[in-house]
This record gives structure tokens, C-alpha cells and sequence, in this order.
């Protein structure tokens, strides 16, 4: 009897299936390992030969929202009704990119769609990252290697679109050899066990990586640091903290927009950066405040420039600007001047919030020693938002192989080093400060070298694959234009 498709419901299941187990991957479980088993069960439905395009469909559908509900539920909180509309958005993209995989495969065959997966996978992440106005790149993959201490090291490589890729070859090549009964015993065998290779591959790697980039580190220049966290927005909460910064602090980091009201009343940057000077000179001590600056316009809630000011003893004040506003608030103008600083403690590259969900930003800041990041995230988006964001600091250290501090409103503040470790770490909703010390370091990654251009070439396929479905969808929907028999263009024989 020959084989039939797998049939909706399971389709359904298989998708279903691999988003829990994906999501325990993610906090609060965090159980990494599982991260590279878990899309085995969706890519089984896509890579047998007898599925049909429906339930590629439904099986990437199911995977996606699924996924994006539970983990991006807080979105709810935000948003309301309008977040089912986004979580459904994003399981499209993975629901048509699956379905352009089936598509390679029916037309070049199965090693064809192997490949096609990662590729388009890594491609559509890229793409609902960073390249489309509602840019949202959190649950991934990649992203979920950074709560693994080994496997994370392999981002100084590949970056997080490459971890993606290898997590998802290997669960393609893992699938193909479960699903493809009539194939070589021997390859199937070997597809079997990519998964457990790969994995078992990065985790030497980054335990021997990471015993070595502790000789490293070891003499490299120290900063001594404090991250402020309070969630008010009120200037005087900040000063009243930064009057318990211990003596000696070199480096003090106020959350996001920390400075934005004075005696409770909006006010912009310039009208106090002289008394944030008197504390910086008073203290010996570089600060930087979250603030808003004024902008051209004349509306104080939409025109303004979400602002780090970067306050030294000495010299004029420094401002870095949001480069990637979050979409759907007023977050300020968005600056096209990302660079990093030279300061005092030398040359330092500084990001806000949303900015370093964005590798792309974090690219631009090439030659910083060490990075200072200030966020503001409210305490009413939940606390499983707030630690799902701080995974993020963890892999761009990694990536970069900096040191950074990490001041937040509400949660969670921290000092990170290179190997992706958290040097300490203040919880959900408290009101304090963490201090501690941050090496400067000059050494740089295969990663930077190389950045987004795997990632932007995965992209490219993509859309290349889009073009040629979207192209072969119309041409079968025209009609072939064909002259009726009395049309004067049409001669007969005699």
C-alpha cells in the first residue's frame, strides 16, 4: 500500500508539538538543549515526500502561533486584541517560508529542500527582525542559545542568524532522516544523528573557548560601574541614588528616559545638563542619564530625541540617540548617526532599549571597548518580558566579545562580561543599584568581520524564492490570449 499524507490534524500536532517544546527552551525553563530537538516534529511534515501543501501550511501555521502566543503573551497586556493580529502575522511568515521549502523540494528535489529550509528560515528571521517596520526578532533559535553558556560561545562565529542556521539544518537533516524510510540505511543514520553532533560540536567548542577567554581577560583595563534602577522617570529619584553610587565609581548608567520629568514637570536635557556636570565633577565620575531632547516639531509627546546624555567632569556633554525607536509608541525621532564615543574612560559604544535587539546598531558601534546600554521596560509588562530581554545582552556580548552594563527601570540591570556571564544582576521591579567593574577590551570576532552579510545573502534567497512562486502563481491564473477565429490575424489554409 503506498504511503499517504500525514492529514490535517497531525499536521496540526506536529506543529503544536514543536512550539512547546521550543518554548521550553526560552525563560522561564530555559532548557536549551531541547531547542535543537524541538523543530524536528515540524520539519518531519515538511520534508516527507507524500505532504501536501496545505499541510505544510497548517503544520508551519500552528508552529508559529502557537510559539508567539505563549511566549509573546505579554504582548496582550500592551496591546489587547490587536496582539493576536501580530502574533498571526509573524506564524505567516514562518508558515510561507516552510511552504516555499515544500515548493524547492517538489520541483528539485529532497537534498534541494534540506538545504532550502535553514536558508529560508534564517532569511524570514532576518527579514521580520529587522527589515519591515514592525521589526520584532526575539523568539528565535539563536536567541534561545543565549541562556546556554557553551553553546552560545559559537556566536563570536556565526552571530545569532548563524546559530539559527545551524540549529535548523540540523533539525532539517534530523527530520529528513526520521521521515525518508526508502533512503540508505547509512545516510538516514547519519541524518539522524546531526542534531546530536551539532550540539555536542558547539559545546566543546565553547567550553574550550571559554576557558581560553578567561586568560584573556586577565590584565585588561577596569572600569569600576554602577547601573541605577528606578522606574519613575523622575530626575530627582536619580540623583537621590546616584548619592548612594559608592566613591571611586568611575562609570554611573541611568535607566532610559530616567531624567524626563523634574518636580514633575517634562523637561528636556539641556535645561539641567549644568547641575548633572557639578555631580560628574563633584564625584570624578562619567554619567549617563536617559533623557529626551528637543526636536524639531512642536508636539513634546512625538517630537523629541530619545537621548543618553553623556556627562564628564571635563569637556563638552556627548549625546547618543535611539537609532531604532519601538515601533507603535512614541518613542522619539530615530537618529541616523550611530557611532561610538571616546570618553574620559575611553572610547565606549552606547545603546538604548530596543536599539540592541538590532545587531545591525550594535554593528555600527565598531571599536568600543565596552558598551553601556540603558532600558526602560515597565514593570507591567510582565516579568517573563523583562528576562526574555535580557537574554539579549548576554548574546551580543558573546557576539562582540565586549564587556557591558545593562541599567533598566524595572529589571534586569547588569554587568555581563565576554563569555556571556552575568557578573551581577538586579531583580524584577527592585530600586537600587549594582555595581561592580567592566574590562575594556580591543579585540574583535569572526563576527565582526563578517556581520549580517550571511544573513542578508539568506535574505536575498528568500526573496528570490518569493519572486519565482509569486511569478508561476500568476502565470497560471492569465489565461493564454488567443485569437478568435474571425480575427484578421489568423490565416487558413486553402
Amino acid at each position: 500500500m503506498p504511503p499517504v499524507s500525514i492529514g490535517p490534524l497531525r499536521a496540526l500536532g506536529l506543529g503544536s508539538l514543536s512550539a512547546v517544546l521550543l518554548c521550553a527552551a526560552f525563560p522561564p525553563f530555559e532548557l536549551v538543549p531541547i531547542s535543537w530537538v524541538a523543530l524536528v516534529p515540524l520539519l518531519f511534515a515538511v520534508v516527507r515526500v507524500e505532504s501536501t501543501a496545505n499541510e505544510v501550511l497548517l503544520a508551519g501555521g500552528a508552529f508559529g502561533f502557537a510559539l508567539f502566543a505563549f511566549e509573546l503573551r505579554w504582548f496582550y497586556a500592551i496591546f489587547g486584541a490587536p496582539a493576536v493580529v501580530f502574533w498571526a502575522v509573524l506564524a505567516f511568515f514562518l508558515a510561507r517560508t516552510l511552504w516555499l521549502a515544500w515548493r524547492i523540494g517538489q520541483r528539485w528535489g529532497e537534498r534541494a529542500l534540506v538545504l532550502a529550509i535553514p536558508v529560508l528560515w534564517t532569511g524570514v528571521e532576518h527579514l521580520r527582525s529587522e527589515c519591515w517596520p514592525l521589526a520584532f526578532g526575539w523568539i528565535t533559535p539563536g536567541y534561545a542559545q543565549a541562556s546556554d553558556s557553551r553553546a552560545v560561545q559559537a556566536a563570536e562565529i556565526f552571530g545569532v542568524y548563524g546559530l539559527t542556521f545551524v540549529v535548523v539544518l540540523a533539525s532539517s537533516l534530523s527530520a529528513w532522516g526520521t521521515a525518508r524510510a526508502g533512503a540508505p540505511r547509512l545516510a538516514r543514520g547519519l541524518a539522524v544523528l546531526a542534531v546530536p553532533v551539532a550540539y555536542s560540536v558547539l559545546a566543546a567548542y565553547g567550553a574550550h573557548r571559554s576557558t581560553a577567554l578567561e586568560a584573556e581577560m586577565v590584565g585588561e583595563p577596569r572600569v569600576r560601574v554602577a547601573a541605577i534602577q528606578y522606574e519613575t522617570n523622575s530626575l530627582e529619584d536619580g540623583l537621590a541614588l546616584l548619592d548612594r553610587v559608592p566613591e571611586g565609581t568611575q562609570l554611573v548608567v541611568f535607566p532610559e528616559l530616567g531624567a524626563v520629568y523634574r518636580d514633575h514637570q517634562l523637561t528636556y536635557v539641556e535645561a539641567f545638563e549644568g547641575e548633572l556636570r557639578a555631580r560628574a565633577l563633584t564625584r570624578g565620575a562619567v554619567l549617563v542619564v536617559g533623557a529626551e531632547r528637543r526636536a524639531p516639531g512642536g508636539n513634546p509627546v512625538l517630537d523629541f530625541y530619545n537621548t543618553l546624555a553623556i556627562i564628564a567632569p571635563h569637556g563638552p556633554a556627548l549625546h547618543y540617540t535611539k537609532a531604532e525607536p519601538v515601533p507603535l509608541f512614541a518613542d522619539g525621532v530615530a537618529s541616523d548617526d550611530v557611532h561610538a564615543y571616546d570618553t574620559e574612560l575611553g572610547r565606549l559604544g552606547f545603546a538604548i532599549c530596543y536599539d540592541f535587539t538590532h545587531p545591525h546598531v550594535v554593528d555600527a558601534l565598531r571599536g568600543a571597548r565596552a558598551f553601556v546600554v540603558a532600558s526602560g521596560d515597565l514593570a507591567s509588562w510582565s516579568e517573563l518580558q523583562h528576562r526574555q530581554h535580557a537574554l539579549v545582552t548576554r548574546l551580543r556580548a558573546v557576539e562582540h566579545r565586549r564587556w557591558f552594563v545593562r541599567a533598566t527601570s524595572s529589571g534586569y540591570s547588569q554587568i555581563v562580561d565576554p563569555n556571556g556571564r552575568v557578573h551581577g544582576e538586579l531583580g524584577f521591579e527592585d530600586v537600587g543599584m549594582l555595581t561592580g567593574e567592566i574590562g575594556l577590551r580591543e579585540t574583535t570576532t569572526l563576527y565582526d568581520a563578517v556581520g549580517l552579510w550571511p544573513a542578508r545573502l539568506c535574505l536575498a534567497a528568500w526573496l528570490i524564492a518569493a519572486a519565482m512562486e509569486l511569478g508561476r502563481a500568476l502565470r497560471e491564473r492569465t489565461p493564454a490570449l488567443r485569437p478568435s477565429p474571425g480575427d484578421p490575424r489568423v490565416r487558413t489554409r486553402a
